[in-house]
Order: C-alpha cells, then sequence, then structure tokens
C-alpha cells in the first residue's frame, strides 16, 4: 500500500481522504481540529514544520464527536447522521471509531483491540503470537510472543497496527512486512532474525555438493571431522574432511530467486498475510 499522502485540515476546505470512503470527519481530542481520517491528521500535525511540542498523533478511540460532510452536522459517534440521515460508513466499529464504504471484509478482533481486513472466517486469533493469523498457519506455525508487537526487521516500522501487508515466514514464523520481503528476496535468502533460509536450498546446495567433489581436501585433512549446528533445522551434523553435505529439502513449488550472481531454485510463494484497517 502507498504511504499516507499529507492532507490540509478540514478548516482548509480539504475533505476527501485517500485512505477510507467515509461520509463524516473525526475531532481530533488534542488539537479540536477535524479531519478525514488519523493518517490525514498525523501527516499533517506530525510533520517536521509543526513545532515539536505541538506534536501528537491522533487517538481514534478517543473521538467523541464527527462532522457530517454532507450537512456539516456535529455530533456524537453514530453509523449515521442524526439530521440529514446520511450514513457515514457502510462498515462502522464503535470500539475503533471506524467508518468506511469500502467492503474490505473488515471484522473486529476483540482480543487484537482493532478492526482487521480479509474476513474473520479466514483467519484465528493465537494468543500466544498475541495477533490474527491466517487459517492456514493454525496447525503450522511457530509461535513467538507477542510477535507484532516489534518493529519491522527491515524498516523497524510498528506491524501490529499497520495498514502494510504482513508476511510469516515459513520456517521461522518471524514476521516482516510483505513489501520488505519483497525487497530483502532480490538479495537473501535468509531470515533477518534467525537467519533460516526462507527458500528451497536444493539448487544451491547441489551446486555446491558438485564444486567440493572437484576440489577434495588435502590428505591430511581427509579424516577430519567436524561437527556443526545446522541452522535450518537445528540439528548437530557432522561434517567429514572431504565436505559431505547434509541436504535438507522442503517440497515447495520451484521458484527463481537470484542471490548476488547465484541462480538459487525456491518457492514463489503466497505467504499468510494479515493487516489493519
Amino acid at each position: 500500500m502507498e504511504k499516507p499522502q499529507p492532507v490540509l485540515p478540514a478548516s482548509k476546505q480539504a475533505t476527501n481522504c485517500a485512505h477510507y470512503d467515509r461520509n463524516c470527519l473525526l475531532l481530533c481530542s488534542v488539537c479540536k481540529d477535524f479531519f478525514p481520517c488519523r493518517f490525514c491528521h498525523d501527516s499533517v500535525k506530525c510533520s517536521p514544520s509543526v513545532a515539536a511540542e505541538l506534536r501528537h498523533k491522533f487517538d481514534r478511540a478517543s473521538v467523541a464527536k464527527v462532522k457530517c460532510k454532507l450537512c456539516k452536522h456535529v455530533q456524537g459517534v453514530a453509523r449515521e447522521c442524526e439530521s440529514c440521515k446520511a450514513v457515514f460508513g457502510k462498515y462502522f466499529c464503535d470500539k475503533c471509531k471506524l467508518f468506511d464504504n469500502a467492503d474490505k471484509k473488515q471484522f473486529h478482533c476483540d482480543l487484537c483491540g482493532i478492526c482487521r481486513q480479509g474476513g474473520r472466517e479466514n483467519y484465528f486469533h493465537c494468543v500466544t503470537c498475541g495477533c490474527c493469523l491466517s487459517l492456514s498457519l493454525k496447525e503450522n506455525h511457530k509461535c513467538i510472543q507477542n510477535m507484532l508487537t516489534s518493529g519491522c526487521p527491515i524498516c523497524l516500522e510498528e506491524m501490529m497496527y499497520t495498514r502494510e501487508d504482513c508476511v510469516f515466514l515459513p520456517r521461522c514464523s518471524h514476521a516482516l512486512h510483505k513489501k520488505c520481503f519483497m525487497e530483502l528476496s532480490k538479495f537473501s535468502y535468509q531470515c533477518p532474525m534467525c537467519f533460516k533460509s526462507f527458500v528451497n536450498m536444493s539448487h544451491a546446495y547441489s551446486q555446491l555438493a558438485t564444486e567440493i567433489a572437484g576440489n577434495p581436501m588435502p590428505g591430511e585433512y581427509q579424516h577430519r571431522n567436524v561437527t556443526i549446528l545446522c541452522n535450518d533445522c537445528d540439528k548437530y551434523v557432522f561434517v567429514c574432511g572431504v565436505g559431505k553435505l547434509m541436504l535438507s529439502f522442503t517440497s515447495w513449488e520451484p521458484g527463481v530467486l537470484r542471490v548476488g550472481l547465484t541462480t538459487v531454485s525456491y518457492t514463489h510463494l503466497t505467504l499468510p498475510t494479515i493487516c489493519s484497517v
């Protein structure tokens, strides 16, 4: 998704919003100005041009007043205007003070404390992970305590309340923004947190085995063994001096990933995603 674009305050007649399709403006409890949404507010009130002591973020949970875009009537938070009866949003969440006419299959998760999109029937809430996850991960993910409360390991921006898609890597379940993953996959094949491979390394390992077979170790080292810990399967293995390899492959659908100058066979993953509204 695109980054929120700066807009003028509603007091200067800027009532359009690039983030939500709604028929009302929200009153900020701090600056007492009306804005189309929290992103429009933050792009103005948190900009470098605003004095540091006056910068503040929009707390939509504290919204108590809204203004109808059509008749300018100011009232308490509700689904429709008390004056002209215009519906502020086909989807309305009183807990999040969220209005949206676009159908994104929104749903509110009480355990997350926010609204998410994608359809309640397609997600479940993992108490240990502290977030909603795709049903495809219900019996197939590694629990990480409050996994989305930390920042994305690539851009360091928060993930719990982001409107960006977040993905979960297949071996380790570490999360990062989908757009950050797509950039990472252009030059790396490892999770930035634990360095487990998120691609099928069979082709790379076969290339490495061929190179080792063509370059045998000197005689005095051929009978020496070392113990290494496989980063992908977390098992200790013995590697002898002639360079035998322990290969651990998956059945992922093959694709192509370029890592530096090496072409590595990997899955063209359709990773489970989640984002807030």
